[in-house]
């Protein structure tokens, strides 16, 4: 559907460009010839009306209208189709961000020193069990994100919105643990690549979580409560 409306866009710039032309043509065949035969360049330029001639009280001329109508008519289709598999389409993802968590967790413990160097892959290629870590980590915390940027399209729709997170800060729905995210004081300082692995060897239970799967506490909810965590939150770079 999404090609037929590209399709139609094409074919709308082909025929208001061949409307002037033959217009054009038209009145040439009327200077060339001035005392010929009106019928037939006059209906060839009123036959082109449609694609170039604005009615009183239109915004476009009658023939651009009617594709532009048939545009907007697949383009609410192509969302409609996309809006009916939104449900299939984030469970895919949560399935795919479980696994990558999985496959983080499993590759064995870092050492200590590699959390707060300048250049953590340099640091584990030295490292015989960690020479390949570094580029699996950096995959695996984009396809994290990823997976995160597509759920994020059909939350709202589905209704795991975060403002369902009454007390929690939107990263709860990365890493469900969030009260441990917040209060550990090394988090800020842990290259991107490396938060995965970090979240999985702290507890910090990383993944695609629904609103409703995150712990949240009644003092999670009062005022001071969550000004202190958005401060945190915002502090953590959670």
């Amino acid at each position: 559907m999404a090609e037929t409306e590209q399709q139609l866009a094409r074919r709308l710039h082909e025929r208001q460009t061949l409307a002037v032309q033959r217009r054009q043509d038209a009145l040439q065949r009327l200077v060339a010839d001035p005392s010929g035969p009106l019928d037939e360049p006059v209906s060839q330029y009123v036959a082109e009306a449609p694609w170039v001639d604005l009615e009183l009280g239109k915004e476009h001329p009658i023939g651009v209208g009617m594709i532009r109508d048939a545009r907007r008519l697949v383009a609410s289709q192509v969302d409609s189709a996309v809006s009916a598999q939104g449900a299939r389409i984030f469970e895919m993802v949560r399935e795919k961000a479980a696994e990558v968590v999985a496959d983080v967790a499993a590759l064995p413990p870092l050492p200590p020193e590699v959390w707060s160097v300048n250049h953590p892959g340099e640091a584990l290629a030295k490292y015989p069990a960690h020479r390949a870590t570094y580029g699996l980590l950096l995959s695996a915390q984009q396809m994290f994100g990823l997976c995160h940027t597509v759920a994020d399209l059909f939350r709202d729709f589905l209704g795991y919105s975060q403002d369902q997170l009454d007390g929690a800060p939107s990263s709860a729905l990365a890493y469900r643990n969030w009260h441990a995210v917040l209060s550990d004081p090394q988090w800020l300082n842990i290259r991107g690549p490396l938060k995965l692995k970090y979240a999985c060897e702290r507890g910090f239970e990383p993944g695609l979580w629904l609103p409703s799967e995150v712990e949240i506490k009644a003092e999670d909810k009062t005022f001071g409560a969550r000004l202190k965590n958005l401060g945190s939150a915002v502090f953590s770079g959670s």
